[in-house]
């Protein structure tokens, strides 16, 4: 925004954590807690104020906490748009805007970092490949993740909350405080930790035990089994009870499901072990289960998540088992670092309405989360921005040949931890690269090797094949009389344009992704009027229907038709309702059909090459074969099931 850009929409469903503070500029301490765009809005515009009248005027910036692949975020949203930058933590939101990019034609740039790596793609259609040009790999082996999530949607969400929390009463962040000899030394904290956030309050509770523990050095066995008892009960306690009360008072209203504190008095039940009433013995000693029951607990379970109660007993035995020890950062073949993260994320997971998972499954999960390296943000960032000005400046210009010079500026930017070398020649500089008694003319030339952590690379082309940049979506515009529309119904749509004009057969209309209308089957909505569907949506969006600002987008699927259509209903100035670009549809039609013929016989060429390279002669085993399920029909129709060794 200090270079001179003037309006900008900031859009984040998160809000800040203190895990936060360390990466960026943006947030302190009192932000903790509240949406990150409004703070970055906040802060931003801060700027303007504090420098000198020289400098221009603040920006126009809206700041949304909001979730991007809400419906009212439609096409005429992102039409407003010079370009869209894009840094999401997941690959289903990032296909939903490149999506929405591609079908409004709005340029975007696409980024992210994993550890020491990342990445800039700018993306424009027609010149460069977008984000689904490319099939993403099904399993993925590890988790970029940015910042703590506030409100987790997934189980690395939970991991990674459950990793920082064990740095930093276990880990490396403790270890700083405690210093050298194990002695803690408060004037360590940072100063963020008289803030209320939450790992600096906890950071500060293990001081304090820490401080008690080394006092206890003198005292019984039984005695300090007491004091990690009340520490891991007190952990307990304020992480699934106090503190997601105290959330739910600072917010009343969450656009999911919002989080249910664990009671107190179940906290309390699972505290008091060796008296469970399906009479198993825990062996506890002061409240803490002994090793053998824990080992016991967590092997029996290999593929099934344990229940909540013992979670939280397995919860107090790894803190009395981590604190108890000298600080060490965590490591996925310490035991004790995992279990003591494989009961954080499931309570927390429980606490948020997820799944939960085995304690193995969330050993493989922390090993492969890559957390965020500042550094690395800070030159992705730095790759965008340039790319962006590239993009503006095609924009810009009014002449073909102008835009396609400026078009070979965009470039894939990479940024990576091992550099990469690339072979050059070097260029003459006579005479210092003369040797004695040659000419220049003569001179070998020379090569250089360049080695770069930041590099770029010449844009990929689109893919023919791909669904979402090509132009496949068959699209049809329907001008609705404003003077008729409050009595036009979704009949009169489908009798008049669907089946009339378009020849729909056996129609199937969905809006927003929820079936409407099905021929025969589903008919009760087609006597509402169209305006009526426009019901569920904001208020914003409502008027903006009403006034034709903005289309009602209906999609329809036929027998006779193998690709969906749109038709977008605008209401206008007009005496009777009009179709148009029905013809452009039909070319988008077989063009779309033609593609989906060739990604299918690539995809049998694929499937048959795989095959032949996977098939091996049979070799005779020891009596032991595989089992292989045939389905037969019968004459009359019938299906037997055949089981063929």
């Amino acid at each position: 925004m200090l270079s001179g850009f003037k309006n900008l929409h900031i859009l984040d469903l998160d809000t800040i954590d203190a895990t936060n503070l360390n990466r960026q500029f943006l947030f302190t301490t009192e932000d903790v807690g509240k949406p990150k765009a409004e703070a970055a809005r906040r802060t931003v515009l801060s700027w303007f104020q504090q420098r000198e009248a020289r400098v221009s005027a603040a920006p126009t910036i809206v700041a949304l906490h909001d979730n991007i692949k809400d419906a009212k975020f439609d096409d005429a949203f992102y039409r407003q748009f010079a370009v869209v930058l894009n840094a999401l933590d997941n690959v289903s939101a990032r296909q939903h805007v490149n999506f929405q990019c591609m079908r409004s034609g709005t340029p975007l740039i696409e980024s992210g970092s994993m550890g020491f790596n990342g990445q800039v793609q700018p993306i424009v259609r027609g010149i460069s490949e977008c984000y689904q040009c490319r099939p993403k790999p099904p399993d993925t082996q590890s988790f970029a993740v940015c910042t703590i999530h506030a409100r987790p949607t997934s189980m690395v969400h939970c991991v990674h909350y459950a990793k920082e929390l064990y740095e930093s009463l276990f880990g490396d962040q403790q270890g700083e405080l405690l210093g050298e000899t194990g002695a803690p030394q408060p004037e360590r904290l940072p100063a963020a930790a008289s803030a209320p956030s939450e790992l600096a309050y906890l950071r500060r509770v293990a001081l304090q035990f820490h401080e008690q523990w080394r006092g206890q050095s003198t005292r019984t066995d039984g005695q300090r089994s007491a004091l990690l008892y009340g520490f891991a009960v007190e952990l307990l306690q304020h992480l699934f009870h106090h503190k997601i009360e105290q959330l739910l008072d600072m917010k009343s209203a969450w656009s999911t499901a919002p989080p249910v504190p664990i009671a107190v008095a179940d906290i309390t039940a699972a505290a008091v072990v060796g008296g469970d009433s399906d009479g198993s013995d825990a062996s506890s000693t002061h409240g803490i289960c002994s090793a053998v029951f824990i080992d016991g607990m967590v092997t029996s379970k290999p593929t099934t998540p344990l229940s909540i109660k013992e979670c939280m007993q397995l919860f107090i035995f790894t803190v009395a088992a981590c604190a108890s020890r000298p600080t060490r950062g965590f490591q996925k073949e310490d035991d004790a670092a995992v279990r003591f993260v494989a009961a954080v994320s499931n309570l927390r997971a429980h606490v948020y309405h997820l799944p939960m998972q085995p304690v193995e499954e969330i050993r493989t999960i922390a090993g492969a989360i890559v957390p965020a390296v500042a550094t690395t943000n800070a030159m992705v960032a730095a790759g965008v921005v340039q790319q962006l000005y590239v993009l503006l400046r095609m924009a810009q210009c009014a002449d073909a040949g102008d835009r396609q010079h400026l078009s070979q500026h965009l470039k894939m930017i990479y940024v990576r931890k091992a550099p990469q070398e690339r072979r050059e020649r070097a260029r003459a500089c006579f005479p210092f690269q003369q040797r004695a008694g040659e000419h220049a003319e003569h001179h070998k030339q020379r090569a250089i090797i360049l080695r770069s952590q930041v590099h770029a690379a010449p844009l990929p082309l689109p893919n023919p094949l791909c669904v979402v940049c090509q132009d496949v979506s068959p699209t049809v515009y329907v001008a609705l009389p404003r003077a008729g529309a409050e009595t036009y119904t979704l009949r009169d749509l489908i009798d008049e344009v669907v089946v009339g004009q378009l020849d729909m057969e056996a129609p199937s209309l969905f809006f927003h992704d929820k079936i409407v209308f099905e021929d025969e089957d589903y008919e009760t909505l087609a006597g509402n009027t169209l305006l009526s569907f426009a019901g569920g949506l904001e208020d914003e969006h409502r008027q903006r229907i009403a006034s034709g600002a903005l289309p009602l987008v209906f999609v329809v699927d036929a027998v006779n038709h193998e690709t969906e259509w749109r038709v977008e209903v605008r209401l206008c100035a007009v005496g009777e309702t009009q179709v148009r670009g029905v013809e452009a549809a039909a070319k988008t039609e077989e063009r779309a059909n033609q593609i989906k013929r060739a990604r299918a016989e690539e995809s049998d060429r694929q499937a048959e090459v795989a095959g032949s390279t996977a098939a091996a002669p049979a070799t005779a085993t020891s009596g032991v074969g595989d089992t292989v399920t045939v389905i037969d029909i019968d004459d009359e129709g019938d299906e037997n099931v055949i089981e063929i060794d």
